[in-house]
């Protein structure tokens, strides 16, 4: 799991694409840029950054 800044970070680069993009994928980039803000939220609500919902180390899940 990223930090809430991190998230944010991804629904800031969203909210940029949308501003770019074709009109018929404005409303998609939107809502995934909501998303990620949720993600922001919750990891700020529960304090579970770098914890996955098992409670195990997320660090294998960063590797891409």
């Amino acid at each position: 799991m990223q930090s809430p800044a991190e998230y944010r970070r991804y629904a800031e680069e969203c909210k940029r694409l949308a501003q770019q993009a074709l009109p018929e994928h404005r409303a998609t980039l939107l809502e995934i840029a909501k998303a990620w803000i949720a993600c922001a939220e919750e990891v700020e609500r529960t304090g579970k950054k770098g914890k996955d919902k098992a409670g195990a180390s997320a660090a294998a899940s960063d590797i891409e």
